[in-house]
C-alpha cells in the first residue's frame, strides 16, 4: 500500500524521513540519491556509508474507539515500547500513514471492544498521540498535519517507520568505529575496529526481472528504484596492537585497495549480498 508521510520535512528529498528505502553514500560524499549531509562530515575519506529504511512490525493493532479523520490520537490493544519521537505507521494492508509521536503514550481511558478484546469491557492499554505543529523537545521533527487519511478500524495495526544510516567515523580517542544515525539528532557508536566499509549496488537494468545485472557505486546507480540487492565489504582490525610484526598486506573490499597500514594490528576483510525484500527473486 501507498504510505501517506505527514512527518515535517517529508517531501525534501534531503530529510531524513524521506520515503526512500536506500541510499548510499560513496567515498563520504553526500547520500544518493536524495543528496542529504547527514553525518557527512563525520564520515572517514574514503569510505562509504548506506541508508536502510523500512516499516517493521510491533504486533499492535488499532482499537476501538476507531481513529477518525480529525482525531491526533490513535488507540492501541497492546503496550507497544514505543515513545515519545518515534516515527510510526498506521496500516490497515488498503492504505498507510506515517506520523511521529509527539508525546509519551498513556494508559489514560478508552474503552471499547475490538479484535484483540477478550470481553465488552476492555480497556485500552496505550493512547498515541500525533499532533501537528511545532515539535517539544524529544518529539523532532513532528508532523506537518494530524489528519490522516482516512478513519482507521480494528483491522488497521502499527509498524515502526525505521530509518538507519549506517558509515564509518572515529571516536572521541580518534579510532575507528561503525556508527549509525537512527533518528532526529540520535547517533549510536555501534562497532569498535571497523576500519572500512565499501559497498556496491545491485541493479536490475535488464527487463525487471528483479535480478541484478550489473553491482555499481553509488554515484553510478542509474535508478533507485532497480537496485535488488547490496553488496557490502568490511574491514575489520584488533582493537589493540600486539606482538612484534607489521601488518604489510593490502586488503581488497571490492576492488578497492586498502593498505599497507603498517601497524601491529591484525586485520580481515568480511563481504557480504544481501537481496532487498520485496525488490529480488534471488
Amino acid at each position: 500500500s501507498q504510505v501517506n508521510n505527514h512527518i515535517n520535512g517529508n517531501a525534501d528529498p534531503t530529510d531524513l524521513y524521506f520515503f526512500e528505502p536506500l541510499e548510499g553514500s560513496e567515498s563520504a560524499a553526500n547520500w544518493e540519491p536524495g543528496n542529504s549531509t547527514d553525518e557527512v562530515s563525520s564520515m572517514l575519506t574514503g569510505t562509504d556509508g548506506i541508508t536502510i529504511r523500512y516499516l517493521a512490525p510491533t504486533d499492535v493493532n488499532v482499537m476501538n474507539p476507531a481513529v477518525t479523520l480529525g482525531s491526533s490520537q490513535i488507540h492501541i490493544s497492546a503496550e507497544s515500547g514505543l515513545e515519545m519521537g518515534d516515527a510510526i505507521v498506521i496500516s490497515d494492508c488498503a492504505s498507510a500513514d506515517a506520523v511521529i509521536i509527539t508525546s509519551n503514550p498513556n494508559t489514560s481511558g478508552c474503552s471499547g471492544t475490538g479484535q484483540e478484546s477478550t470481553g465488552p469491557s476492555d480497556t485500552c492499554k496505550t493512547t498515541v498521540t500525533h499532533s501537528a505543529g511545532t515539535p517539544g523537545a524529544g518529539a523532532e521533527p513532528g508532523n506537518a498535519n494530524a489528519t490522516l487519511t482516512k478513519a482507521y478500524t480494528e483491522e488497521a495495526e502499527l509498524l515502526r517507520y525505521i530509518t538507519h544510516r549506517y558509515y564509518i567515523a572515529n571516536d572521541p580517542s580518534g579510532a575507528p568505529m561503525l556508527f549509525r544515525q537512527s533518528g532526529f539528532n540520535q547517533v549510536d557508536a555501534m562497532v569498535e575496529g571497523v576500519e572500512n566499509m565499501q559497498i556496491m549496488y545491485g541493479e536490475d537494468t535488464s527487463g525487471a526481472d528483479e535480478v541484478a545485472d550489473v553491482y555499481v557505486q553509488a554515484d553510478s546507480v542509474s535508478d533507485w528504484a532497480d537496485v535488488v540487492s547490496v553488496r557490502i565489504s568490511l574491514l575489520i582490525r584488533s582493537v589493540e596492537e600486539y606482538g612484534g610484526d607489521l601488518d604489510s598486506a593490502t586488503y581488497s573490499l571490492l576492488g578497492n585497495t586498502v593498505g599497507p597500514l603498517n601497524d601491529r594490528r591484525r586485520r580481515r576483510v568480511f563481504t557480504a549480498t544481501v537481496d532487498v525484500r520485496n525488490r529480488s527473486l534471488q
